[in-house]
């Protein structure tokens, strides 16, 4: 949930400022069929001329899945896959404090799920689908 501080005037404008936690999800992974070598992909949305970034990959769809009824899915979101195998995708504050199964579809490929719930308990999460 959002904070709001208290108003300000300043000059006869009130002003309110907004706080919102957000939780930053972390992933690495590569996709088998844009995979270069030495933890490298090709920049395929970049070749493509859709992004001006020249790290682009692709984009990705992250799925969390409730840990106790994984058939439910509680959010997605989308987050874009750069060529060293990173995307971070933000998350509401509403996340914070539970367990969640970790999903990623791609246009392309199998879906990938993480074995195991994972704790969502700070305002960044580290998730490494390459390491067993």
């Amino acid at each position: 949930a959002c904070v709001l501080g208290s108003p300000a005037s300043s000059n006869n404008v009130v002003m309110t400022v907004t706080t919102c936690q957000q939780v930053a999800l972390n992933l690495r992974l590569f996709i088998e069929g844009f995979y270069l070598a030495n933890d490298s992909m090709q920049p395929v949305l970049y070749n493509a001329g859709m992004s001006t970034d020249p790290t682009a990959c692709d984009s990705i769809l992250v799925e969390l899945h409730d840990s106790t009824n994984p058939n439910l899915i509680v959010i997605s979101k989308k987050g874009l896959l750069h060529t060293n195998g990173m995307a971070e995708v933000i998350f509401p504050s509403s996340t914070l404090n539970s367990f969640y199964y970790i999903a990623v579809r791609h246009r392309n490929t199998l879906e990938t799920w993480s074995k195991n719930p994972v704790l969502f308990n700070a305002d960044s999460i580290n998730f490494d689908f390459t390491s067993p």
